[in-house]
């Protein structure tokens, strides 16, 4: 059942995650501001126009066929929002071998439909490096490799330290209880390679629905965030939830490692705590650069006086990402 996004966490939806929007964005506003300010000229912005290129983004997986959204850059005055293209050719090599031949589909994200480029019989394969290729009229082809690493599987996962704290409430129906636990968890990291991961987790909640005279229950699950406090030179809290690792401190030996949360239930509307979902990603290095800066941009925000934080894209010719990644998945019962 979907729901609205809380301030706790964010409503867990597969399909979003692989259709990541992003300014790429050079220069920000402000800083334009800043040397408008300080000129007496008066500001031009086509002195800071470039020409349009290719926006594509893709992550995938051997689990499912590729998606690969297309569209155009815009200048940095310009808030419109993402033109898609419908009608580009995209073709999936393998060195100078062309695999496949993408072809246009489309899916509602809420009231508006956006075009991508799959085919339901191709799925890539673990281990082997693809080359994108993407054209479209008026724009200069672009191009981009990737493979999908190893699978990596998680040895073990447990929780510890689960507390609770019931705030005071000035109604039933506002009612709250605040659980805080340790997610601590423990894989081998292949020796002789350097290894890159993304941890998501999910909780899972159980919620009781009135119906007349029965009672229904129902199960929501909410992609967990973890606080920018956390990171490290290793470590990096991803701006869609989830923690990106590399594997620096652990090469080629056991990891242990942890990571705390807070997830507040609403008792007062008859929620129980459920399941924990665990997708433990082995990344590539593509995936994990781009995922990394683009959190760091994130978090620093629009503060004209920063370094600025560019985002990485391994798309020659325009700009965006194409990157694999491999899944596994555990998960933990903690409610009753």
């Amino acid at each position: 059942m979907a729901g609205k996004r809380r301030d706790r966490f964010s409503l867990f939806d597969k399909y979003r995650y692989e259709k990541l929007m992003f300014p790429f964005r050079y220069i920000s506003l402000g800083i334009l501001l800043l040397i408008l300010n300080s000129c007496e000229e008066p500001f031009d912005p086509q002195l800071y126009e470039e020409e349009a290129q290719l926006v594509v983004l893709s992550n995938f997986s051997p689990n499912s066929p590729i998606e690969v959204y297309v569209s155009v850059s815009q200048s940095v005055v310009e808030q419109n929002p993402t033109a898609y293209l419908s009608h580009a050719e995209v073709d999936v090599l393998h060195g100078d071998t062309l695999l496949i031949s993408l072809a246009p589909a489309a899916k509602m994200d809420g009231e508006r439909v956006v075009p991508y480029y799959t085919h339901p019989s191709f799925v890539p394969e673990e281990g082997r490096v693809y080359t994108l290729r993407v054209r479209a009229e008026g724009y200069a082809p672009v191009y981009a490799s990737s493979y999908i690493p190893q699978q990596v599987a998680l040895d073990s996962i447990n929780l510890e330290n689960l507390a609770t704290e019931t705030p005071e409430a000035s109604s039933d129906e506002e009612e709250t209880q605040i659980y805080t636990y340790d997610i601590k968890l423990r894989f081998l990291d292949p020796a002789g390679e350097k290894n890159y991961y993304h941890l998501n987790v999910y909780q899972q909640i159980k919620k009781e629905i009135p119906q007349g005279d029965t009672t229904l229950s129902d199960l929501l699950t909410y992609k967990i965030f973890f606080s920018p406090v956390l990171n490290t030179n290793h470590i990096t809290v991803n701006h869609d939830g989830g923690i990106l690792l590399e594997d620096t401190p652990f090469d080629g030996t056991y990891a242990h490692l942890s990571f705390p949360v807070r997830f507040v239930l609403n008792l007062g509307q008859g929620e129980e705590l459920g399941d924990l979902l665990v997708e433990f990603r082995s990344v590539s290095r593509e995936y994990f650069l781009f995922h990394a800066s683009l959190s760091k941009q994130k978090e620093q925000g629009e503060n004209p006086l920063q370094e600025p934080v560019l985002v990485y894209d391994n798309i020659q010719n325009g700009y965006g990402i194409f990157a694999g990644f491999n899944t596994s998945k555990d998960s933990l019962l903690i409610g009753n």
